[in-house]
């Protein structure tokens, strides 16, 4: 028996259009997993830029710990990528002061060209400086300073520089003082403006940034008046004004080869004279290798929660966001500040704008070009490589998976996109449920069902081995079969779910929607076209047919169709011509039958399909009621006459 597939009564629907469908590539942006826990709470970290090891200081141990980058390689790469956070344990730890706060790297190189790199801590509630060796990791000094409240230490990149600055007391106390590394010994204050409630240093060492403790702080740089400090031991750098400003401004972060710095979302040039750009986030560090600029971005304020939601990144040359979207971090990141401990301040509190607490950090590891995103005791390494491809599509056209048409593939490197991980290799951390992935071939493929429409996300790494590398959330649509019909339709007709044919007709008499004749030429009274909802990419008919009679309806199956003409005048004749489906529409045979055995209500309701439906104002979706005859196949071939209509 054959089934025969009908839509009746669509002469209505004569200038609806089934929905195009939307082929924009998907820009994948890279997503970052959480690889590492860390063992304890940390306030700050810091890069050693000649080496790339991380070190951090935790409050809550009062402690120093070095994480060599090495070890961080070994501990991350062969972790599954299935199982949870990785737990680093510290290469080197050792104890420094209560209540720790700020670390800063420097490499300073004497006259000799003999070079030494140190970690310089200060400690909120502790009125001294701690040097460590940065190579040892053992303390090496602790050189009282002038006073409590340590909350910042900087250091510029230049290895002539021998100093440390660092801020320390509050309100209007606060202060910016100096520390030489080639006695160890504090050099007292150096500040020129009033009071310095937090700072910055150009990375050639000759410009400070600063800002006050109150409102607004101040938009202000010093200049270091002599280099000839540098080679006088025992002396105190001074400074002069080189720009001061009355308004509020964002931390200063400088880029790495004294051209900018940043405040908050403002670039500046490196004296702060001149505005150079305004971009949508808070510039946090600078990538030397990479040229970009990263910040996180965000939701909340300081004073509530502050939900992060992915890495911005941006070109340091034109300003312009890398890729449209920012990467996306899972919501773990965000740890909430009342699971934190809280950070004394040292000193008496002050109705200043200082705060002491926990900060979420982005590091720029030039040396092994990658970000390190951390905070509180969490870990993120991101390689630079994963925004330098955020902008292309990982993921190609086929990013739609439609019901009802059998199994859809896509590849994931296709033939002629841009896939920079291709060499890396490809691995799917989740997979929805149905779907399969080759990943020797990057070939996904799925069958979704009825109950999977609308959005699913993937998260793809693209990676040498284990959890680092480039992390992709790429989101998969499943909808209903919509495509371009290339004429206002009297009626349509859906073959069986085999075959995913689609036949679409009109018909000058029965298409009285509009009024207009649709697709077919003067000399035609009726035309059918043959459409793929499989090939839903493929717009273009199968085949077209034109007819010198007008049609009534069509039934159509994987193989046949069959044409039913509008009933001759006067008798109870109806003729059928019946078509090839497979062969360019090809005639076979054509039939009569009585009028009076032909009904509808012969025909069984076997279910609904439902078409996304674009008209020229708007689109919706219709479910329309599929209907079966059974009838003689051998009747068909042969072309006698139908003996039956049945319901059964």
């Amino acid at each position: 028996m054959v089934l025969f597939s009908v839509i009746p009564s669509l002469a209505t629907l004569a200038s609806l259009l089934l929905g195009t469908i939307h082929n924009k590539l998907v820009s994948a942006a890279p997503w970052v997993k959480i690889s590492a826990s860390l063992p304890e709470f940390m306030d700050d970290f810091e890069v050693n830029h000649n080496t790339g090891d991380l070190a951090s200081i935790s409050p809550v141990t009062n402690k120093a710990y070095l994480f060599r980058h090495d070890d961080i390689v070994a501990s991350t790469i062969t972790a599954p990528i299935t199982s949870g956070d990785v737990t680093l344990s510290p290469s080197e730890e050792v104890s420094v002061c209560t209540t720790p706060y700020s670390i800063s790297y420097k490499m300073y190189q004497d006259q000799h060209n003999i070079a030494r790199s140190y970690y310089g801590i200060v400690c909120t509630q502790v009125d001294k400086l701690f040097v460590l060796d940065a190579i040892t990791f053992s303390l090496i000094a602790e050189t009282p300073i002038g006073g409590l409240g340590a909350s910042n230490i900087i250091s510029s990149r230049n290895p002539r520089d021998p100093f440390f600055y660092y801020n320390y007391e509050s309100g209007h106390d606060s202060t910016l003082a100096a520390l030489d590394v080639r006695s160890m010994e504090d050099r007292g204050n150096i500040m020129v403006f009033d009071s310095s409630m937090d700072a910055a240093i150009s990375a050639d060492g000759r410009v400070i940034y600063s800002r006050g403790p109150w409102s607004p702080s101040g938009l202000q740089s010093i200049e270091l008046t002599t280099t000839d400090v540098w080679n006088q031991t025992g002396s105190t750098p001074s400074f002069k004004i080189l720009h001061d400003e009355h308004k509020s401004t964002g931390a200063y972060v400088p880029d790495t080869v004294n051209e900018k710095t940043s405040s908050g979302k403002v670039i500046y040039s490196k004296t702060l004279e001149s505005q150079l750009a305004s971009l949508d986030f808070d510039v946090l560090c600078w990538g030397a290798s990479s040229s970009y600029m990263f910040g996180f971005a965000t939701q909340g304020r300081w004073y509530d929660e502050i939900t992060v939601t992915g890495i911005f990144a941006a070109s340091s040359e034109d300003f312009q966001l890398v890729g449209a979207e920012a990467a996306i971090l899972p919501d773990k990141f965000s740890v909430h500040k009342d699971s934190l401990p809280e950070i004394p301040r040292g000193v008496e509190g002050s109705s200043d704008f200082k705060r002491i607490a926990f900060r979420r950090e982005l590091i720029a590891n030039d040396l092994h070009s990658e970000l390190i995103a951390a905070y509180a005791n969490q870990l993120s390494i991101i390689p630079y490589k994963c925004f330098e491809g955020s902008s292309v599509s990982f993921v190609p056209n086929a990013t739609y998976f439609f019901l009802g048409i059998g199994p859809q593939s896509i590849s994931i490197d296709e033939t002629g996109k841009q896939n920079i991980f291709a060499s890396d290799g490809i691995s799917l951390v989740t997979l929805t449920e149905g779907a399969i992935f080759d990943s020797m071939a990057k070939m996904l493929t799925w069958e979704p069902t009825e109950d999977q429409l609308g959005s699913h996300e993937l998260l793809i790494l693209a990676a040498s081995g284990g959890r680092r590398g480039c992390y992709f959330n790429v989101t998969l649509h499943v909808s209903y079969p919509s495509m371009e019909l290339p004429f206002n339709p009297s009626g349509i007709s859906v073959a069986d779910e085999s075959s995913g044919l689609l036949v679409v007709w009109t018909s000058r008499e029965s298409n009285y929607y509009n009024g207009n004749d649709g697709f077919c030429p003067e000399q035609s009274k009726g035309c059918l076209s043959v459409m793929s909802l499989v090939r839903v990419h493929d717009r273009q008919p199968i085949a077209t047919k034109y007819f010198d009679f007008s049609i009534e309806r069509i039934f159509a199956t994987s193989d046949r169709i069959v044409v039913a003409k509008t009933k001759d005048q006067g008798t109870n004749r109806q003729t059928f011509h019946v078509f090839d489906a497979e062969d360019q529409v090809e005639s076979l045979t054509t039939f009569v039958v009585n009028r009076e055995t032909y009904s509808s209500s012969s025909s069984m309701t076997i279910g609904t399909r439902t078409f996304r439906i674009k008209d020229t104002n708007r689109l919706k979706d219709i479910t329309i009621d599929l209907y079966t005859f059974e009838v003689d196949e051998r009747e068909l071939l042969h072309g006698t006459s139908i003996l039956s209509f049945t319901s059964d």
